[in-house]
């Protein structure tokens, strides 16, 4: 666990250098002013640690300990949701705790969270399934899917479709470039996704177009 850090890259690939954190970090988030908040495991007992780090590997900020931290992410509201595996969620910031309380993870161990748009939380487990969740009581809301076990959650942004010249704007450009497209065989063209191309894939980028980026 000594040996364990983080190793950097830069956009194209290229290795950077390696990160001490003195431990194994399960999970990373970067702060708007870029210091690293890692969840660090000092051995192979769950003792974890959650702090603040700057890009030496040295401790700006201690949080607080647990066992087994397992994802962080912010809230936010300018500070930060800590799951561990005992069902524990914490909040925090730089000063350390805000709060803290249990969510009662049906026979599992929690493992991962996300704060979702309505104040809610998303969280997966080991071996149970993924659930949603009020963080203020510890209320479980509702079971997304149950049975199974999850991972870490990580967003994604899904692309515009209609966005066509790739320019982040939706104007009548994007239609040409569509009509060029489906006029072409170009498989970017095929919104309905059934290898030709049809009405049905106008209708498809029209709809595309009208609801949005």
């Amino acid at each position: 666990y000594a040996s364990s850090g983080v190793m950097r890259f830069d956009a194209t690939g290229n290795f950077v250098g390696r990160i001490d954190l003195g431990g194994a970090p399960w999970d990373l988030e970067v702060t708007p002013d870029g210091l690293i908040i890692a969840n660090v495991s000092t051995d192979l007992f769950g003792d974890d640690r959650v702090a603040f780090y700057n890009i030496d590997g040295d401790v700006v900020h201690e949080a607080f300990d647990v066992y087994f931290a397992t994802q962080t992410e912010a809230t936010g509201e300018g500070d930060y949701w800590n799951l561990a595996g005992g069902g524990e969620l914490t909040r925090f910031d730089e000063t350390g705790v805000v709060s803290q309380i249990t969510l009662p993870v049906p026979g599992s161990a929690g493992r991962g969270l996300y704060p979702l748009g309505n104040g809610n939380l998303l969280v997966t487990t080991f071996s149970t399934g993924v659930f949603v969740y009020d963080p203020d009581t510890g209320r479980r809301i509702r079971t997304i899917r149950g049975g199974y076990g999850f991972g870490t959650i990580s967003p994604i942004s899904l692309p515009c479709l209609a966005d066509m010249d790739g320019d982040g704007r939706l104007t009548m450009f994007d239609f040409l470039a569509f009509q060029n497209a489906f006029d072409a065989g170009d498989p970017v063209a095929d919104l309905d996704g059934d290898g030709t191309f049809t009405i049905s894939d106008l209708l498809a980028f029209q709809r595309e177009f009208v609801a949005g980026c």
